[in-house]
């Protein structure tokens, strides 16, 4: 058996936090031929062997330093030996240990027990109105190649890190920290909270929490890349952050990859955007309709989908997902049970009325299917109702 390698070495950017385009780093995908013969046939066969990209110690550096977590490239040193920055590490350290102990290990078992079985094995998670919360995507799809998110959140800019004073930082800390307690407190973003916590001139945008995030989950970063779509739905990318922000966009978004522990290259891509009717991007309907399918997930989504005028994005769920992952306040049953295609429905937790500014969209469907149906034990909470045994849960697939 002869073996002949090819190599191919496309161009990746990665964005450093100074908002300048550093030279890119290379990945290398290496192809290999080998030619088997048999007695009378010759059949030649293509491998492709997928050469993970470095990680950038800069981006990387910057993750670990919002995340509280100790950075061996020492880039940041004078900001994390300082007592201000060791406060603030010790402090969130305490509270994600909290938080792995009390949900993480019961979402990861979830996972595992479940999702991983029922839901179709797509490599790209759709996300809408997820704002930065790429934490519970991982958790509920760590086997997803791309994650596609939206929100109403700016994209954001980094501060100069390595050039500013480490006693400067502590309103960031303190931004950092307070945006983090909805999310870890109750399992979603409050808007009205996050539209405040991220327009603050130390934490600006998604951009610092899906950097923490992805660090929390084991992720080192490689690339992070300023976007938006041109008119048939395609990226196009920006100098920087900072120019992105100044640009008058419909959509703006980032674009990042990271490594995870095991080894594989992933991506997320964040879209700041509106997608009410009226002022839903056609160039992002064309991005969301280039993918041939995806598995959806639905938390805390405001239960604008039960409005007439999302019915947008409501379609795109509906004619794209494979699965949808969701609680109540996603997509009304009564769409799913008259869309085209058929769905089976596995319920877990149980029904209970909205809480009391969304009670309006009590779904007598939904209610029915919870008493005439199996309905799975859920053991944490998840959604508005998030008290647990008070959680509306379901996994919906294609018959």
């Amino acid at each position: 058996m002869k073996k002949y390698y090819l190599l191919l070495i496309p161009f990746l950017f990665a964005c450093q936090p100074t908002e300048t385009t550093p030279p890119p780093t290379q990945p290398v995908t290496a192809i290999v031929k080998d030619t088997i013969k048999a007695d009378t046939v010759t059949v030649n066969t293509v491998t492709v062997q997928e050469v993970i990209p470095p990680v950038n110690d800069t981006l990387n550096g910057i993750a670990n330093l919002i995340s509280g977590i100790p950075d061996t490239s020492h880039l940041f040193s004078e900001i994390t030996s300082d007592e201000l920055y060791k406060k603030y590490s010790d402090n969130l350290n305490k509270r994600w240990e909290k938080f792995d102990t009390a949900r993480i290990a019961k979402l990861k078992a979830f996972e595992s027990s479940e999702l991983s079985k029922q839901i179709a094995k797509e490599t790209t998670l759709f996300y809408p109105f997820a704002g930065p919360d790429i934490l519970h995507a991982r958790l509920f799809f760590p086997n997803a190649d791309k994650y596609v998110m939206f929100g109403l959140e700016q994209v954001g800019t980094f501060p100069d890190f390595q050039n500013t004073k480490s006693d400067s930082l502590k309103d960031y800390y303190s931004s950092v920290s307070q945006s983090l307690y909805a999310i870890l407190q109750f399992s979603f973003f409050r808007t009205a909270s996050m539209k405040s916590d991220l327009k603050k001139q130390e934490l600006n945008g998604a951009l610092h929490l899906l950097f923490l995030f992805i660090k929390r989950t084991g992720g080192d970063i490689v690339s992070a890349r300023p976007m938006s779509l041109d008119s048939a739905g395609n990226k196009i990318y920006f100098s920087s952050f900072e120019v992105l922000k100044k640009k008058s966009l419909a959509v703006r978004g980032a674009e990042i990859k990271f490594i995870t522990p095991d080894k594989k290259l992933k991506e997320v891509n964040f879209f700041s955007l509106n997608v009410h009717d009226k002022v839903l991007s056609k160039a992002f309907v064309k991005h969301m309709n280039s993918y041939p399918s995806f598995n959806s997930y639905l938390k805390g989504a405001s239960y604008l989908l039960h409005e007439s005028s999302f019915s947008g994005i409501r379609n795109i769920i509906l004619d794209k997902s494979t699965s949808i992952v969701q609680d109540d306040s996603g997509v009304p049953v009564r769409y799913m049970l008259t869309h085209t295609t058929p769905r089976k429905f596995m319920l877990y937790g149980q029904y209970v009325k909205p809480i009391s500014i969304f009670k309006q969209f009590h779904q007598p469907q939904l209610d029915s299917l919870y008493k005439n149906n199996e309905v799975r034990r859920l053991d944490f909470g998840l959604g508005y109702n998030y008290k647990d045994k008070n959680s509306t849960f379901m996994i919906v697939t294609k018959k």
